[in-house]
């Protein structure tokens, strides 16, 4: 059998195991609880009094940063465990007597990995549209707007979790609890550094999740309406009430990119 054909079978039956299993459908209805819960205005995306108008490019961004902080972080341990059923079940030794080698395993559960991981990324993306056509700010579906931070924010940091997940579980002693702990304190830690640090905001391809690229892009356009912006940027409940929107079109992609200077700022999640 062609490797092609090996990695196919291996990662869609892997899928469909997953998609069966009790938690992964708590996760799945995790993500819709979230879709609705930022639907109905209890989740939104502001940059301290002020927020974009709902069109195409600022919900495309508002759901990209949610997408990435709950799916980027509750999501790994969605799909850590694979390579441990296998051990349990027998799985893995039926497999290891078949010409099926490390690599093409290990690419397998990447790709199903990815897979479900992206899955749920659908679905706040469905829900993302249904935002824009409630809020009724801007009926004009811009696709391009509204997919292109999916593509290049979403989909590469999903690929990155769905590898450290696989990785965690091929070495011995973060295959268990102490690798869970190590990615829940090593995501938290990494997001002062992400919004903070200068070398990433001169350097923005390096940061995988895409918020100091969003937040510096989204920035420069509100201090244009509001020169009193002082540079917070926020994302959870409404406890801070909003006095003014602005539009943004969304970020102009290029291969090189530098973020602009921006005021000293807080970010603040949840």
């Amino acid at each position: 059998m062609k490797p092609a054909r090996v990695i196919y079978h291996l990662a869609r039956a892997d899928f469909l195991e997953r998609v069966r299993r009790y938690s992964f459908l708590v996760m799945l209805g995790l993500a819709s609880l979230l879709g609705y819960q930022t639907a109905v205005g209890n989740v939104r995306l502001q940059l301290g009094d002020y927020r974009g108008e709902f069109n195409s490019a600022w919900v495309g961004g508002m759901m990209s940063i949610i997408a990435t902080f709950f799916i980027g972080w509750f999501g790994f341990y969605l799909v850590k465990g694979s390579v441990a059923r296998d051990r349990e079940t027998g799985v893995g030794q039926i497999m290891a007597t078949t010409p099926m080698t490390r690599p093409l395993y290990t690419l397998g559960k990447w790709i199903s990995n990815f897979a479900v991981l992206m899955l749920m990324v659908v679905i706040l993306a469905i829900f993302g549209i249904v935002i824009q056509f409630l809020s009724g700010e801007s009926t004009q579906v811009n696709l391009s707007a509204y997919l292109l931070p999916f593509i290049f924010i979403v989909m590469p940091l999903m690929a990155l979790v769905a590898a450290i997940a696989v990785l965690f579980e091929a070495v011995p002693f973060l295959s268990g609890g102490f690798g869970n702990i190590v990615y829940f304190f090593g995501f938290i830690m990494m997001l002062p550094l992400i919004m903070e640090q200068d070398f990433i905001n001169t350097y923005p391809a390096i940061e995988p999740m895409g918020l100091a690229l969003l937040k510096a892009d989204m920035a420069e356009e509100v201090i244009k309406v509001f020169p009193d912006y002082g540079g917070s940027f926020m994302l959870g409940g409404m406890d801070t009430p909003i006095i003014g929107t602005f539009t943004w079109t969304g970020i102009e992609w290029t291969p090189l990119s530098s973020l602009p200077a921006s005021p000293s700022s807080v970010s603040r999640f949840f």
